[in-house]
C-alpha cells in the first residue's frame, strides 16, 4: 500500500512534464517501456539532486545512476505484469475505483483534489488509473508466485511471537488517590476509617492535597510504565476495589484500584501477524530470485 501512496506523492513532486519528448526506454519481450515512464519516476530525485551540494559532474553521475536503477525497476515491473497477462490475470475497473477510494480516505482528500493535482502536473487521470491497475496486478502476481510459496516453520513463528509479545495496551489500571504532602499517621488512619462508610470521591474531595482533588481524586487509566514505579509496584498486586497506602518521595498516596482492564490477546491473530511479518522479511530475497529467473527467460533491450 505504501508503494501505491508513493504514486500520489510522486505526482505532487513533479512540476511540469510539458517538455517531455516520448520515445522508447526499453523493450521487454514485445512490450515497450516509454521514456516518459522513466522521466516520471526520476523527477522527484532530480529535484533532490538539483539542490544537493555536489559538483555538476557528480550530479550528472548521480542522475545517471538513478536513471539506470529506475529503468531496471520498470523492467522488473513490466516482467511481472507480462507474467500476469500471460496467465490471464485481469484487474477490473471496480478494483481500481475501490483502491482510489481507499487512497482518498487515507490521504484525506477528495477525488476533485486528486484530479486537480494530477492536472497541474500534466498527468491525466486515465494514466494515473492505469498505473494503479499495474500496481494491483503486480501485487497479485507476486503474491501468487512468490509470497504464497514462502513457508515459515511453526517453530520459527512461535519464537517470533515469544520475542515480540504485544505490550502496549495489554493492561490498563484505573486508579484514584487521596494525596497527602506529608506523612501524618493520625490523618491517614482517619481517612482509612472514613473510607469504610463514605465513597472514595467524597473523602478525596475533603482531604486530598493532590491533582484531581475536585474530581474525587480520579486519575484515570494508566498502562504499565506510566505510573510512579513505587505506586506501580503496589498497583500490579492489587485487586479491583482494593485500597493501599503508598509512600513516595512526593508524599503519601492512598490509592484505590477503581478498575482493571486485561486486553485479551487473540493467539490465532498474533500467530498470523507473526507469520506475515516473517514472510515479508523473506519476500525481498525470494522476489529477487524470481525476477532473476524472469529476466533470464526474457528478451530485454535497453535503449537508454
Amino acid at each position: 500500500m505504501k508503494k501505491i501512496f508513493f504514486l500520489i506523492f510522486m505526482f505532487i513532486a513533479v512540476n511540469s512534464y510539458s517538455k517531455i519528448i516520448d520515445g522508447i526506454a526499453a523493450i521487454v519481450n514485445n512490450s515497450i517501456i516509454p521514456i516518459s515512464d522513466v522521466n516520471y519516476s526520476i523527477k522527484p530525485y532530480e529535484e533532490k539532486i538539483k539542490f544537493a551540494k555536489l559538483s555538476n559532474t557528480e550530479k550528472i553521475k548521480a542522475l545517471k545512476k538513478i536513471k539506470e536503477k529506475v529503468l531496471d525497476n520498470l523492467i522488473d515491473n513490466k516482467l511481472i505484469e507480462l507474467k500476469g497477462e500471460e496467465l490471464g490475470y485481469k484487474v477490473s475497473d471496480k478494483e481500481v475505483e475501490n483502491l482510489i477510494s481507499n487512497i482518498l480516505r487515507e490521504q484525506h482528500i477528495t477525488l476533485s483534489q486528486l484530479k486537480e493535482v494530477l492536472a497541474q502536473s500534466n498527468v491525466t487521470f486515465a494514466y494515473y488509473k492505469e498505473k494503479l491497475r499495474g500496481e494491483i496486478l503486480r501485487a497479485r502476481v507476486v503474491n501468487a508466485f512468490v509470497k504464497s510459496k514462502i513457508n515459515i516453520p511453526k517453530e520459527e513463528i512461535e519464537a517470533y511471537m515469544k520475542k515480540h509479545k504485544p505490550k502496549e495496551g495489554k493492561e490498563k489500571f484505573h486508579i484514584a488517590q487521596v494525596f497527602l504532602k506529608n506523612e501524618d499517621k493520625e490523618k491517614i488512619d482517619t481517612i482509612l476509617e472514613m473510607l469504610k462508610t463514605k465513597s472514595f470521591a467524597e473523602v478525596a474531595k475533603e482531604f486530598s492535597q493532590g491533582p484531581m482533588k475536585d474530581k474525587g481524586g480520579d486519575l484515570g487509566y494508566f498502562k504499565r510504565g506510566e505510573m510512579l514505579p513505587v505506586i506501580e509496584k503496589v498497583v500490579l498486586k492489587m485487586k479491583k476495589g482494593e485500597i493501599k497506602v503508598v509512600k513516595s518521595r512526593l508524599g503519601v498516596h492512598i490509592i484505590k484500584l477503581v478498575d482493571f482492564i486485561q486486553r485479551k490477546v487473540d493467539q490465532r491473530q498474533e500467530y498470523l501477524k507473526a507469520e506475515q511479518a516473517l514472510k515479508n522479511a523473506k519476500l525481498k530475497e525470494k522476489l529477487s530470485e524470481w525476477l532473476k529467473e524472469l529476466r533470464e527467460n526474457a528478451v530485454i533491450v535497453k535503449k537508454l
